[in-house]
């Protein structure tokens, strides 16, 4: 090989290893997102912090992966639901009952157990998929900011989604504001505040601004084909991941007929160690940081965010919209009751009587 011809070979290779290894270098080797790595090259996922921020949710047309919209019709978000933390790994997977229609075997693992009677209800319901939103957005809370262009943002349709719908639907007089549209007579910027972090993480204050511009043509060109760069697994591939212990044979898809045979397994002591060990690494590189629109069942007395349920009622914003404020607040009340109860009935101790001399006989 000429010298000439092997530069010309390192020079173009070695460009191809640098862009992989900027594009893995928050990889940890866990936690695989529903994404296509081969796909994401130059694409920035956003994070937003705990502050104020201001988008612009662009449109695009759907691609054939889109369970809800039709191949080439706009939209402005996708809609999916996914099973996180699977496997030793703790990976995620698009739900292929949820989304498809098709046959999934966390969905049907979770039917097994039910049927079987199981009554590890916990167990069960965290096999349920978690409802995911993602944007392409513009954001626009400074220059350099902006400057990044188009970015992608995947968010719990629970915290986020849900609540922009309901702001668009006008209380007043009906109708919806169409704020995904690119002009400036219906289209709207996004503002909000994020607040907490991990399952506490909530989004405040949402609002709609007008915009002073359209939204260019060169960012609506930018828009990516979300549904393009999702990965699509297949029935054995989540099979794999989910019940690594199986053997080969059993991870093939059989027939209708013969779903009772297939091996299910439960949790184990082993899963419940590994799970643990990994719940730093899990709020650390969590693609959606960590939040979870699953809420996990209560106990009763326990606080959702994990402060002391009755005693520290109301001294959080999670408080005014909590499930068990009514209960947090009664218990608050009886502890308040209690106290003066406590001062006005406590007497101070006691000398100690001297014990009387017991007689030898």
């Amino acid at each position: 090989m000429k010298s000439s011809e092997r530069r010309k070979l390192y020079k173009e290779e070695l460009a191809k290893r640098t862009e992989e290894s900027y594009r893995s270098k928050d990889d940890s080797g866990r936690f695989k997102s529903i994404f296509e790595p081969s796909k994401m090259g130059g694409i920035n996922k956003w994070k937003p912090t705990e502050d104020d921020h201001s988008i612009n949710i662009i449109p695009y047309f759907a691609g054939k992966n889109n369970p809800k919209v039709k191949e080439g019709k706009s939209t402005y978000f996708l809609d999916l639901f996914v099973h996180s933390r699977v496997g030793v790994n703790e990976d995620s997977y698009i739900c292929l009952n949820r989304n498809y229609g098709q046959k999934c075997p966390i969905c049907d693992h979770q039917a097994q157990l039910r049927k079987d009677g199981d009554e590890d209800e916990e167990y069960i319901k965290s096999l349920n998929p978690t409802r995911r939103a993602i944007y392409n957005i513009e954001v626009l809370d400074n220059p350099k900011e902006k400057a990044k262009g188009v970015q992608l943002w995947e968010v719990s349709h629970f915290l986020f989604e849900k609540e922009l719908a309901e702001l668009a639907k006008k209380k007043s007089g009906g109708g919806f504001v169409y704020f995904s549209t690119p002009d400036t007579e219906d289209g709207k910027i996004i503002s909000f505040r994020r607040k907490g972090e991990g399952k506490a993480t909530k989004f405040h204050a949402l609002s709609f601004e007008d915009r002073e511009e359209p939204i260019s043509d060169e960012v609506l060109d930018a828009a990516k084909c979300i549904e393009d760069m999702i990965h699509i697994p297949t029935y054995d591939e989540v099979y794999a991941a989910a019940f690594p212990e199986s053997t080969k044979e059993n991870t093939k898809k059989k027939d209708d007929d013969d779903d009772d045979d297939r091996p299910i397994r439960k949790r184990d002591d082993e899963d419940d160690r590994r799970r643990k060990e990994d719940e730093d690494d899990r709020k650390k590189d969590d693609d959606d940081d960590g939040i979870n629109d699953q809420e996990p069942e209560l106990k009763e007395g326990e606080c959702p965010i994990g402060q002391v349920f009755g005693k520290e009622f109301d001294e959080f914003e999670n408080c005014d919209d909590c499930k068990v404020r009514e209960a947090c607040k009664e218990k608050y009340n009886e502890l308040r009751a209690e106290r003066p109860r406590a001062r006005k009935e406590a007497k101070p101790p006691e000398e100690p009587k001297p014990t009387p001399r017991r007689r030898v006989r």
